[in-house]
């Protein structure tokens, strides 16, 4: 019996997103002039360094295969890593080729850390998957998710999920 290869959702929504941008496949993306600009713009701010052991870096890696990413329009999820790195979050200990969700698990855990995808944002403290603006601690995904529940306190910034303050429990207690 012939084994079928099921991809995941975003290394399809990759797939069909390349020939929109010019691309007739990944290895035509990856050959390109845009890509290099984009590659060396990574390296540049990465300051050639292994995002993940700081070792001499050559490989920039996509933590996700947005549109805007493979544009070059946004580059927050892209990082310079090492070729021994590259390989542990890229493939199995067996040497299997990981999923994309694979490898961004992979990543994190060797990261040890919460993966930081650009200066200005932080990834979401609620689904942990979704990177969150700099003055928030959850992803736009996760408020539509609760309906607009949550908040922002006018005071420390924290994130709670009633409106009927516009201060967090802890600083309308502390107000009092």
């Amino acid at each position: 019996m012939a084994k079928i290869r099921v991809m995941s959702p975003t290394y399809t929504l990759r797939n069909e997103l390349l020939p929109k941008l010019g691309f007739p496949s990944y290895k035509d993306y990856l050959n390109s002039c845009l890509w290099a600009e984009i590659r060396d713009a990574i390296l540049d701010r990465d300051n050639h360094l292994c995002r993940l052991c700081q070792a001499a870096a050559r490989i920039v890696h996509h933590i996700d295969y947005s549109e805007a990413t493979l544009r070059g329009d946004s580059l927050d999820e892209l990082v310079s890593l090492c070729h021994g790195c590259h390989e542990k979050v890229e493939f199995t200990e067996d040497g299997d080729k990981r999923t994309l969700l694979g490898a961004m698990v992979a990543y994190r855990k060797i990261c040890k850390k919460p993966v930081q995808v650009a200066d200005d944002r932080k990834i979401c403290t609620k689904c942990k998957k979704n990177s969150a603006p700099k003055n928030r601690k959850v992803c736009a995904k996760c408020v539509r998710k609760s309906k607009g529940r949550l908040c922002r306190c006018s005071h420390c910034g924290k994130n709670w999920s009633k409106k009927n303050s516009n201060l967090c429990r802890p600083c309308t207690r502390s107000a009092s």
